[in-house]
């Protein structure tokens, strides 16, 4: 496991560096720890694979660091000076098998001798994908020596050769270099494998809400459709129920002024629907409910045409209707209301308006010969514009059999003028 440097996290950062013990170096986005340097406790897993996690206060604390040179001019960078003179022969030892050159900043030299540097921590230094190894320690008056990286066997093999054989520590130091090389191509790697993994969850999660939209389009679609044939549904119904004054009217023809003699009945224009539901009792009858439709109207005549269509509150199938017209006697607040039921009864009904309240009572009642029994003897309604803009109406009847009781109260919201 790689630690990346907390470059983002100041105090942090200058605790690594301290525990790393590298001069003159400053690490970069790539640069990296492995995990042998934190203790157990610096970690933490996730719940759902158990993936070890360093924790955000870990701070590295295990290095096995040579001792440091004694003396005024030793540095961490640069071997200490030899004296002048010939070069002594240099006891050369064969590569450890456990050793680990990636893991080192430098390489880790021989054990013993003047030219030894002390080993670094492990972070990864360069940021590019080119190892460049460093040179070893050489004497004041030696000549340079070649670095190049060659293989160890080759390095070897110079051994019984007359040319200048390389030491221990460039054969380490070249390993080192190659080390580098192939962690930094591994870090590298990885963070491409990193991008590209989540370039492919975005490109899933962009896949998926572009599915949702679809589905929500679709929805939006069937709504629209459903909208479009409830108003079909509506028009149809409003078309076979009112009877609506602007059908009756040529095109383009504006509507007639109302007559100033039924003026004091304005408050009761306009299209009305039950809400809620009407109720309905007598004595010889189950209570029902129903749902009822008032249209009122004027053509510019001294008086006011009304309809009323009673439906089933389930079924809406056509229940009670009738239709006829409210006539007032001029200069005063006399009114008549003349009504024909599909009952086959036709009424009169008079009484008088007094501000927004209308009160009548039935005058004469006709019916048809094959009339159901028991009939009808008498009948009073009530019209009243209530504080909430509503129409109500409350209906009582008498028959042949029971005394004047109510039998119908509605409330009628507005939807047209």
């Amino acid at each position: 496991m790689r630690a990346l440097f907390p470059l983002k996290d100041s105090k942090r950062l200058m605790q690594w560096l301290k525990a790393v013990q590298r001069d003159n170096w400053t690490p970069t986005k790539y640069s990296f720890l492995c995990s042998e340097h934190f203790t157990k406790d610096s970690f933490s897993k996730r719940l759902e694979d158990q993936h070890r996690l360093l924790k955000p206060t870990a701070v590295p604390s295990i290095f096995h660091l040579a001792e440091k040179k004694r003396g005024a001019g030793s540095s961490s960078k640069h071997a200490r000076e030899r004296p002048a003179g010939p070069r002594e022969p240099v006891e050369r030892k064969r590569l450890r098998r456990d050793a680990e050159p990636g893991c080192s900043g430098s390489s880790p030299g021989p054990e013993k001798g003047p030219a030894q540097s002390p080993p670094r921590a492990c972070p990864s230094a360069s940021s590019s994908l080119t190892a460049t190894p460093q040179k070893p320690a050489q004497g004041a008056s030696a000549p340079p020596t070649d670095v190049t990286p060659k293989p160890a066997a080759e390095a070897v093999q110079s051994e019984h050769s007359d040319a200048s054989p390389m030491s221990i520590n460039e054969v380490i130091l070249s390993a080192s270099g190659a080390c580098k090389l192939i962690d930094s191509l591994h870090s590298y790697c990885f963070s491409s494998r990193q991008s590209k993994s989540q370039v492919c969850c975005l490109r899933e999660q962009v896949e998926k809400k572009n599915g949702e939209l679809r589905t929500l389009r679709q929805r939006v679609s069937r709504s629209d459709s459903q909208v479009r044939e409830l108003r079909q549904k509506l028009d149809q119904l409003r078309r076979l129920s009112l009877p609506h004054l602007s059908s009756l009217l040529p095109p383009g023809r504006e509507p007639p002024k109302m007559s100033p003699v039924v003026e004091p009945l304005s408050w009761m224009l306009g299209t009305w629907l039950s809400e809620p539901p009407g109720a309905g009792t007598f004595p010889t009858l189950q209570p029902f409910r129903y749902l009822e439709e008032a249209h009122i109207s004027h053509v510019g005549q001294p008086m006011l045409n009304f309809s009323f269509n009673a439906f089933h509150p389930d079924t809406h199938k056509p229940m009670h209707r009738e239709c006829g017209f409210i006539r007032l006697e001029p200069d005063t607040n006399k009114v008549a209301f003349v009504s024909a039921q599909n009952t086959g009864i036709v009424e009169v009904e008079e009484g008088e308006v007094n501000g927004q309240e209308l009160c009548i009572a039935s005058h004469s009642i006709a019916r048809i010969s094959f009339a159901k029994e028991p009939h009808v003897e008498q009948i009073t309604r009530k019209f009243r514009l209530n504080s909430e803009g509503k129409l109500e109406q409350t209906v009582s009847m008498a028959t042949t059999t029971q005394p004047l009781t109510q039998h119908l109260h509605v409330t009628y919201k507005k939807v047209t003028p």
